[in-house]
């Protein structure tokens, strides 16, 4: 069996869809927030309102979490089904995530113009374990692809939900995302 191995000495993923949009998705894996979906023809059709900050969807893992663990980002295709140009933010959180100030999630978005598609690509910042923090006291950096913690960073084998949403519109949006793949080393 062969495993390819990074310049850094860690071994390269493959890429892994987390969300397959070509089969059903299971009853309650997609929590709607001021947003209708649908599914069709492999892509995800989401249609906001505007009176949540972020309206979009979240989809949990299955049994309610996965496990990013060895995965450095996620990647989808947004199309945007509007007429004017669109930002559609991915986020990826671990619990107690607090969007608004970046504790416990990783977001990162894409503007699209209309009618056109644009992929998203998220980095996945892992907070260094509880278990390694005092070991490792002292240093000037994090190894491993760590970090120290704070903002923007999750514990990746406690994902609780990836979302698609829009950020404060000003209107009605509508985009349909693609199959939702982790990969990375």
């Amino acid at each position: 069996c062969l495993v390819a191995v990074s310049l850094a000495g860690e071994p390269v993923h493959a890429p892994v869809t987390l969300v397959d949009l070509a089969q059903p998705l299971a009853e309650g894996a997609v929590i709607a927030t001021d947003a209708e979906f649908s599914q069709k023809d492999g892509e995800l059709q989401v249609r906001t309102g505007h009176a949540e900050e972020r309206p979009g969807v979240t989809i949990k893992g299955p049994g309610g979490r996965w496990d990013l663990t060895g995965f450095t980002e996620l990647q989808t295709t947004v199309k945007n089904l509007g007429k004017h140009t669109l930002t559609v933010h991915l986020a990826v959180d671990s619990p107690d995530s607090d969007r608004a100030t970046r504790q416990n999630c990783c977001i990162e978005s894409v503007t699209i113009p209309a009618g056109q598609k644009a992929a998203v690509k998220l980095n996945i910042r892992k907070r260094l374990p509880e278990s390694l923090r005092e070991k490792l006291r002292g240093l000037r950096g994090c190894p491993g692809g760590f970090a120290s913690g704070g903002r923007g960073t999750i514990d990746p084998a406690d994902v609780i939900g990836i979302s698609l949403y829009v950020y404060r519109p000003g209107g009605d949006c509508a985009f349909e995302a693609s199959n939702i793949c982790a990969g990375g080393s």
